[in-house]
């Protein structure tokens, strides 16, 4: 699976071997790689590999425009900063089962990434995270919905207030404002054939 950066230059892809590769392309081409047409061609160097314990080649994997985020040996999710420092990893422990999905936010301040799993669907906030870090502390994350099924596909709303949810055949709609006590209840789309209308904010 190949997930490209938003600005163009860093880019995730996962093997089936239990790794993943964050590589560079880079901006000025060099004539050594010249294609049959004579211009040169981008050169692709590698950056980082970070092994895994369990593979996840079918995994949604999410890049901002200074992080990747992708699960590691199944259930944690992986955050690589790609600026500063660099290749410093933060490890985010909150699932038990292993992450079928993750997805960043759309907004840089504060910048969010949402991941999913069996168990759970948690939303991290980097910010917070970092700083519980440096403190020593075991960063957390917030739940957002329990045993919803296996995730497939995640996106939040463009102001970052709701997260769409895909599981099998439906979209599962996550208000991240919303804090009744007890479990959250979903909101599930209705089919195609009798959706009428779609709020401008749960249109993804």
């Amino acid at each position: 699976m190949l997930v490209p950066h938003p600005r163009g230059k860093e880019n995730a892809s996962r093997s089936a071997r239990r790794s993943l590769l964050l590589w560079w392309k880079m901006e000025e081409p060099r004539e050594a790689f010249s294609r049959n047409d004579g211009r040169a061609g981008a050169i692709v160097v590698e950056k980082f590999l970070v092994d895994s314990v369990k593979p996840a080649s079918h995994v949604q994997l999410a890049c901002s425009g200074q992080c990747c985020a992708f699960p590691s040996d199944g259930n944690e999710l992986c955050i690589w900063d790609t600026k500063d420092p660099p290749h410093q990893l933060m490890i985010l422990k909150g699932h038990r089962q292993p992450i079928t999905a993750v997805t960043f936010g759309s907004r840089e301040s504060p910048l969010l990434v949402c991941s999913a799993s069996l168990d759970c669907v948690m939303m991290w906030g980097l910010g917070e995270c970092r700083r519980e870090e440096l403190q020593g502390r075991l960063p957390r994350g917030t739940s957002l919905g329990a045993l919803l099924g296996r995730v497939l596909c995640l996106r939040l709303s463009p102001d970052d207030r709701v997260v769409a949810v895909c599981v099998k055949n439906k979209v599962l709609m996550l208000d991240l404002e919303v804090r009744a006590p007890g479990p959250r209840a979903p909101f599930v789309a209705p089919p195609a054939s009798s959706r009428q209308s779609v709020s401008p904010g749960l249109l993804l």
